[in-house]
């Protein structure tokens, strides 16, 4: 049984990230079982040889591009048809289901704002998909979290598993594309098709977190991947949670950003001098 890792990106800054969750599972994870990644980026975006040769450090590593024009999240950018990481969710889909064995093993969906905090996260993902045969295992987006978050862009209560989780590696075959709205998040619109054949698990161990932009308080304990965090400070928290301190390249990119800023201030500092 094989599991195949998914690193979808559309922009530098989710490369930028990624890199940085390369290295961090590089130090931190430990397992046996047998993955890959599958780099897939966006319609209009070069595959990334940065990505590639960090993640190659790690086990072996393909990168595909996605063929579908889709922009936007949520719903369509103006000008496209289709929402962004639908279109892309479909076309990796896709490609999985005609490139690896179908030997019970799940694709990770990994998006940029995921981090994995505990050195044994994939076997336990690896262990509560071996309770059952599912299409799909993520966390469940129900009545109670849309009361604890509240979020505008689900202003009806539509229950789903989030998309980024677990799927079969058949899962391209297991529903049908034609019978979802593309102009909508895939997940929403998938559930419906797998809810009636009880083919999905809802995990715990991913945590999902909304309008959170910061970490602000401690992941639950039973938490191995956390979601939603959209700067670097679930990075820092699973060094420093980990003992890894922090990498010379983030410390030089630091390092860069203050120069920079003390540059932007003396800056203008003289031009408001020049102007008096």
């Amino acid at each position: 049984m094989k599991h195949i890792i998914v690193i979808p990106y559309y922009c530098k800054k989710e490369i930028k990230t990624f890199i940085e969750i390369a290295r961090i599972w590089k130090r931190l994870t430990k397992t046996n079982l047998d993955y890959e990644f599958l780099l897939s980026a966006q319609y209009d975006i070069k595959p990334s040889k940065a990505l590639e040769k960090e993640f190659s450090k790690i086990a072996l590593t393909r990168s595909i591009q996605c063929q579908t024009r889709g922009g936007g999240i949520r719903v369509p950018a103006k000008g496209f048809d289709i929402e962004g990481p639908t279109a892309m969710f479909w076309d990796t889909i896709e490609y999985v289901n005609n490139n690896y064995p179908r030997d019970g093993g799940f694709m990770l969906w990994l998006e940029w704002d995921m981090v994995p905090l505990t050195s044994s996260w994939l076997d336990k993902l690896d262990e509560e998909w071996r309770t059952g045969n599912y299409v799909i295992m993520g966390r469940l987006i129900d009545r109670g979290w849309v009361a604890k978050y509240k979020p505008d862009w689900l202003s009806e209560m539509v229950e789903h598993i989030n998309g980024a989780a677990c799927y079969s590696k058949d899962f391209y075959n297991r529903v049908s594309k034609n019978k979802t709205n593309l102009k909508r998040s895939w997940d929403v619109e998938i559930f419906n098709q797998i809810k009636d054949k009880h083919a999905y698990k809802a995990t715990n161990l991913i945590e999902l977190r909304y309008c959170h932009f910061t970490m602000t308080y401690p992941p639950r304990r039973e938490t191995v991947l956390l979601h939603g965090i959209k700067d670097s400070s679930a990075l820092r928290y699973v060094r420093k949670s980990n003992k890894m301190g922090m990498p010379i390249s983030l410390i030089q990119e630091r390092i860069y950003d203050l120069l920079k800023a003390f540059s932007r201030a003396i800056h203008k500092v003289i031009k408001q001098q020049i102007k008096r």
